[in-house]
Formats: structure tokens, C-alpha cells, sequence
């Protein structure tokens, strides 16, 4: 109950922030504005404050002593400012409108919040995100690597540090942790692909469908329903025993490619990073309309957003990076060419000038910030395997399971409508510069994959599919709107405009409909549990975890590595690499087969291991006795779990007390 409490209080306490900086900053009052942008600045400021501060305040203080800070900030202004008018208005919709929006936002995270408390899929057991979290919740900042702490963690770490946050301040169980916030930003998403349509297009049904399909757009998958038929007929109607007659959902729910936001969004750093992304490209359209301080006001915001954006999914950062520099290039071509006399007719938003200065300091506030708050960009150079080059065959994509070629009828039902339409709808709005900005954001991410070949880990160049397609399916959906209120439109047209829409989002729809029935992970067992837990430490690791929560802190290393033990205590087990997952360190790997293969002493010490753990649920990493005597290591515990199970705890005693 006392954490209920405290995560309505949590969450109110950064709303109400966000909600102030929205409407007395920002001057924002429009309802179905003020509601996403009081949420992604409220928790985008704490990760951004608390990731800051953190480098100069223990992290454990900093969980709460930001919160507190920008709790009273906002009474601050709140109060400073409560002569002010704040009262929130329609903003051009009836109120049956906004009514639909909010709606439309609160059933998607209430759906995608079932969907993900329902799975661990999409990297949630992985030493990345579990395991990662525990550590920072126990004080692992600035954050290490677990299995390699002498190095930063090259990965984008603000869904962990949030997690980590909320595990620590409302007591919030880290697995639980993530699902709250796929529930929270979900719906957000929809909201701010609204916010950014309503101000292109000001159209109602335009913005509707351009973030619906923002956030359900996908390919074609749903055709492979036909699968289906003859083992559900064997099963049903003939009665036969079948193998895994609902294997089919899996192939026509579940893309390969990342190419639904509502599928990518499971993979927390999207869930996370995608509507800041949102807001950061709204306040940069914004800051290009307004002059002097409400112009600033904006900028800076964007140029914030743009920067904190390399901490939650730096795929997208670097993807406005390169069309940031392209308008930088663009501006610049018109500038030399109109001197020269030629495309004299040619407007800019904003005006020349403005644009390739606001578009500079952007570019400047946000590489600043990104490369020296942590994460990926703050750790290139500094070793690991972030290693990258040009594919050899650009027609061609990998998978998990293969590889398709563009124009391929597999590739097609990948990405479907949203990347068919996508053309004829940038065709349309072609004199819409800031409508082709966001197409050409989609065709850099889109291109990305084809042409760069990341070396160490292949499979994710596929992230900027999560990008590109539900960017493809925005600018469709805009397009879609526009045609079904162009005067003289035919019943039948409607109908038609209509029956593509539906099938632009059918595949994201089915997605969640199937993983509400059949859990992520588990298709066709329709007898899972509704929550979907870590598994609990067995009787023997239990008493010992406990020991080592209350005797040993982030300081003290342990041996051997297991992302089970990291995320059962938060400590770190250097030396080895589970299939290379961030960054491969050929030191520590190095040392870690000569603990295995030669017990040695020295490479023990190069890895500085404080401790050494023996479990009969580790078979593999324990330590023969003679080692251990030969390691002069001390038992400083010994636990029986009954039936065999057992644990114990060695202290290693080289250059120690």
C-alpha cells in the first residue's frame, strides 16, 4: 500500500513540474498540449537533473534530493506566479474531440501496460536492463560496466537510472519498474505525435490518423494469418494432435525488423526516448516561429531535449544530428546559389539566418550534452567493440532468422503501407518544409541500416527501423487525413482511404491484441500469469544475498559472473562477457579464463575480485577447493537451503585486511 502511495506521489510531484514549466515557461494551455509536455518534461527533467547531479552527489542522495528540488521549484514558481492566469483551454478542438484524444491515449497505455507487465521479452533479463538497474540502485555511478567496472557503460542508460530511481524513492520492484513506464509513456507518445501534427497540419482528423499511425503503423504482417488456417482446422475441427498450432500469431504479429513503435516500444530505451524526441522537434519548430524570449525559451528546450536524447535511444539522436547538419548544408547551398542570383523565390522557415543559427546552437547544446553525460557518445574511443563500417551489399538487410532485400515481397511486408505511401505523400507535401524535414528524418534512419555495418553487434542497425517506419506512417497519416476532407471526395473513395488506414495500423493492433491473450515470449500458452516475474533466488541464494546486502557494498566484486547474481544484489562480477552484449574488453575475458582454466592469482587480482561465490546453482563458475586453498581464501559464510542446495561466500585474501 505505502508504495502505491508513494508512486502517486512520485508521479504527481513531476507532472506537477512538468505541468508548471508547461503553462507559466512555456505559456502552453492548450489541454491536450499540456498534459504530454507536463509529463516528458516533468521525468525528463529528474533523469536529466539526476543524471547530472549524480556526478557530483551520491546517487543514493541524488534519487531523492533531485525529486525534492524540483518538487519545490515548482511550488516556487507555482506560488510566485499565482496571480497569473493558468486556466487551460480547448486549443481549437470541441470538447468531444479532446474527450476521443485523451481516451485514445489512456486505452493505449492501458493496453501496453498489460502487454508489458505480461513479458520479460525485448532485453528485460539481460545484463543490460535488469541487471544494470540493481547496480545503479545500489550505487553504481557514474554507471560501470557490471561485468567490466574499471570501464563507463557505453549504453544508453536513462530507462535503467529511471527504474533504478523509483525502485529506490517508492520502493518499486525494478521489474515492475520498466512496465510503469511503458504504461506512462505510451500514451504520451500518442499524445505528442498529436501535438506535432496539430501544429502542421491543424486538422483534426489529419492529426488523429498521423498519430494513430504514428503509433500502430506497420507492415504487412497480418497476411500470414493464412498459416494458421490448416493447423487450427487439424486442431478444432479434425481433432488431430498438431505441434504449436499458434505459431502462426508469432509470424503475423511480431516483425523482424523493428518496424512498429508499438512492438519497439517494449525495448525500454524507445518507450522512453520516443516522445522526447517528439517534443524536441515540436520546441525546434516552435523556437523557428516565435521572436525574442519566447523564441529562447523554446530553443533552449530543444537544444535540452536533443542532448538528454542520446541517454535514452541514441539511434534517433544521431539521426536528427544528421539532418540538423543537413539543413545546416541546405541553408548554406540556398545562401550561396541566391547570391548568385538564382532561387531568389525560395522561403525558409524562420528565414535563413535564424534557421542556420537556431539550428547550430541545437546541434551545439545537444553533442555538448551528449558527450559528456554519460552513455554511448561519452564513451566512444574509450575501448570495448564499438566497432563500424560500410556494408558490402546495401540491397540487403538482416534478421534473426535471415536476411531480405529491398523491394523483396518479404521486405514489403515488413514495411507495408507506411513505406508505399510514404513517397506519394512527401510528393504532396513538397513545398512543406518542415512536413519534408520530418521525411527526410525518416529516410536517413531508414537508409542508415543499408549502408553502415556495426561489426560487433549487427542486429542493431534494425533500431532505426523503429524510427523510420512510424515516422513513414506520420507523414502518411497526415496525407490520409488531408484527402478524406478534400472537397467532392466519393463515398466510395472514403471507403477506400479508409480501408488503407485501417490496414496501415492492423499489424501494430493485432500485436497488442495477441500479447494481451498469449504473452511476449510465450505464443499460444494462454495459461501464463497475468504478472511476468524475474525468477526468485533459490533457498540457499536467498539467506546468502541477504548476507552480502548487509556486509559488502558496490565496492566489492564478486566471482563468478552471472547476470542472475547482478541483479539478485546489485554487485558487480567482472571478467567475462555474456555473447558480447555492449562492449568485449579482452583484458578482463583474458583474466578471467586464467581464474577458470589456471586458477591464477594474478589475473584474480586484476579484476580485483573481493569475493568468490559458490552456489550449487553455479556449477560451472565454482571453484575446486584446492584453488580456493590456494587463493588463501577465508569462508566468511555458508548457508544450507535444504535438499542439497548450498552457498557459500569466500573473502579473498591477497593484499586484503
Amino acid at each position: 500500500m505505502i508504495t502505491a502511495f508513494l508512486t502517486i506521489f512520485f508521479t504527481a510531484g513531476l507532472l506537477f513540474f512538468g505541468y508548471v514549466f508547461t503553462v507559466f515557461v512555456l505559456d502552453e494551455r492548450r489541454i491536450f498540449a499540456a498534459v504530454p509536455l507536463s509529463a516528458v518534461i516533468g521525468f525528463g527533467a529528474y533523469v536529466f537533473f539526476l543524471n547530472a547531479v549524480s556526478y557530483f552527489v551520491p546517487v543514493g542522495i541524488s534519487f531523492f534530493a533531485v525529486f525534492y528540488a524540483l518538487l519545490a521549484v515548482a511550488l516556487g514558481i507555482y506560488f510566485f506566479r499565482r496571480k497569473d492566469p493558468d486556466r487551460l483551454t480547448l486549443g481549437g478542438l470541441t470538447s468531444r474531440q479532446l474527450k476521443m484524444i485523451l481516451i485514445i491515449a489512456a486505452l493505449i497505455s492501458m493496453v501496453s501496460g498489460i502487454v508489458a507487465v505480461r513479458t520479460l521479452e525485448l532485453d528485460d533479463m539481460s545484463l543490460t536492463h535488469l541487471s544494470l538497474a540493481s547496480t545503479i540502485a545500489q550505487g553504481n555511478f557514474p554507471v560501470m560496466d557490471p561485468s567490466a567496472p574499471d570501464h563507463p557503460m557505453g549504453y544508453h542508460y536513462a530507462p535503467d537510472l529511471l527504474v533504478a530511481a523509483t525502485g529506490q524513492v517508492v520502493g518499486l520492484p525494478l521489474w515492475l519498474g520498466y512496465d510503469y513506464q511503458t504504461f506512462l509513456f505510451s500514451g504520451l507518445t500518442f499524445l505528442l505525435a498529436f501535438v506535432l501534427a496539430w501544429y502542421l497540419s491543424a486538422s483534426y482528423l489529419g492529426s488523429l490518423l498521423a498519430a494513430l499511425f504514428f503509433t500502430y503503423g506497420g507492415g504487412l504482417l497480418w497476411l500470414n494469418f493464412t498459416a494458421g488456417i490448416s493447423p487450427l482446422w487439424q486442431k478444432f475441427v479434425l481433432h488431430q494432435n498438431v505441434f504449436a498450432p499458434w505459431k502462426f500469431l508469432w509470424f503475423m504479429t511480431y516483425p523482424r525488423l523493428n518496424t512498429s513503435f508499438i512492438y519497439a516500444m517494449n525495448n525500454h530505451s524507445i518507450a522512453l526516448g520516443t516522445p522526447v524526441m517528439l517534443l524536441a522537434l515540436y520546441a525546434y519548430f516552435r523556437a523557428l516561429e516565435f521572436r525574442g524570449w519566447k523564441s529562447v525559451k523554446f530553443l533552449t528546450l530543444a537544444g535540452l531535449l536533443f542532448g538528454y536524447l542520446a541517454l535514452s535511444v541514441e539511434t534517433n539522436f544521431a539521426v536528427l544530428l544528421a539532418g540538423f547538419f543537413c539543413v545546416l548544408a541546405a541553408v548554406t547551398a540556398v545562401h550561396v546559389l541566391q547570391m548568385r542570383g538564382k532561387f531568389s523565390g525560395i522561403e525558409l522557415p524562420g528565414g535563413k539566418k535564424t534557421l542556420f543559427i537556431f539550428t547550430g546552437i541545437v546541434s551545439t547544446v545537444g553533442l555538448g550534452i551528449a558527450f559528456y553525460q554519460g552513455g554511448i557518445f561519452s564513451t566512444l574511443g574509450s575501448g570495448g567493440a564499438h566497432t563500424f563500417g560500410l556494408a558490402t551489399k546495401f540491397w540487403e538487410i538482416g534478421f534473426n532468422g535471415g536476411t531480405t532485400t529491398i523491394l523483396s515481397w518479404e521486405f514489403l511486408k515488413e514495411f507495408g503501407f507506411p513505406f508505399i505511401l510514404f513517397f506519394p505523400a512527401v510528393l504532396f507535401y513538397r513545398k512543406d518544409k518542415k512536413i519534408l524535414f520530418l521525411g527526410l528524418l525518416a529516410a536517413i534512419a531508414f537508409s542508415v541500416p543499408f549502408i553502415v555495418h556495426y561489426v560487433s553487434r549487427p542486429w542493431e542497425m534494425n533500431r532505426f527501423f523503429a524510427m523510420a517506419t512510424p515516422l513513414f506512417a506520420f507523414i502518411v497519416g497526415l496525407y490520409l487525413g488531408n484527402k478524406l476532407e478534400a472537397p467532392g471526395r466519393t463515398r466510395r473513395s472514403k471507403v477506400v482511404l479508409w480501408s488503407v488506414g485501417a490496414l496501415v495500423i492492423l499489424s501494430g493492433v493485432m500485436f497488442q491484441a495477441v500479447s494481451v491473450l498469449t504473452p511476449f515470449g510465450s505464443i499460444g500458452k494462454f495459461d501464463q500469469p497475468l504478472l511476468a516475474m524475474p525468477p526468485a533466488p533459490s533457498s540457499a541464494d536467498q539467506p546468502a544475498y541477504a548476507w552480502i546486502e548487509k556486509n559488502t557494498t558496490i565496492k566489492d566484486r564478486f566471482f563468478p559472473f552471472s547476470v542472475d547474481f547482478i541483479r539478485d544484489t546489485g554487485r558487480f562480477t567482472p571478467g567475462y562477457f555474456e555473447n558480447g552484449e555492449i562492449n568485449t574488453y579482452p583484458n578482463e575475458i583474458a583474466a578471467y579464463d586464467a581464474i577458470m582454466n589456471s586458477c591464477s592469482a594474478r589475473a584474480l587480482e586484476q579484476l580485483n575480485i573481493d569475493y568468490v561465490y559458490i552456489s550449487s546453482f553455479t556449477p560451472n563458475g565454482n571453484l575446486s577447493v584446492d584453488c580456493l586453498n590456494q587463493l588463501k581464501a577465508n569462508l566468511v559464510y555458508q548457508g544450507d537451503g535444504g535438499e542439497g542446495e548450498t552457498s557459500k561466500i569466500y573473502r579473498v585474501s591477497y593484499n586484503r585486511p
